[in-house]
């Protein structure tokens, strides 16, 4: 499954993974995943820095709400994470991508729709970030980026 990420967005999952076992969680969750794109990429610490929001800010509150588990043993992806992952595809699709980029999990996050409250997408809506802004400001901040290597 992993060979159709980019090898930042294979980091991002692995690091989530990593995440959901430090704290003994037997599901690897969206916020997880968040937290490991927090820590990785710098886009999204780019999107939230133009609308004065600390990624510190965001880190914090996801790592107060992350319970302590007991787990130690395999770490299996929950509905949430799956759905991420689903939508990560579906996105790299829409915009034509032969891999799954970070900017496709940041999207799928906001996408993200699940019963379970809070997940990832709640932390990012508490900054007023609806899903449609979220995903024009990766899409903005890509074009930017693109625009920066091209101009090396």
């Amino acid at each position: 499954m992993l060979d159709r990420f980019t090898e930042k967005a294979q980091q991002v999952i692995l690091r989530a993974k990593e995440i959901a076992s430090e704290y003994g969680n037997v599901h690897l969750g969206s916020e997880h995943m968040l937290l490991a794109l927090l820590e990785i990429d710098i886009l999204p610490e780019l999107i939230f820095l133009r609308h004065n929001i600390d990624k510190e800010k965001i880190k914090e509150a996801l790592k107060k709400h992350l319970k302590k588990g007991y787990n130690k043993g395999e770490v299996l992806f929950s509905y949430d994470a799956k759905k991420v992952i689903e939508y990560a595809f579906e996105e790299a699709r829409i915009l034509q991508s032969p891999l799954i980029g970070t900017e496709h999990i940041l999207i799928a996050i906001a996408k993200e729709k699940t019963l379970k409250k809070p997940n990832a997408s709640s932390f990012i809506k508490k900054y007023n970030f609806s899903q449609a802004s979220l995903v024009n400001k990766t899409l903005k901040s890509l074009l930017e980026k693109e625009m920066i290597y091209q101009e090396d």
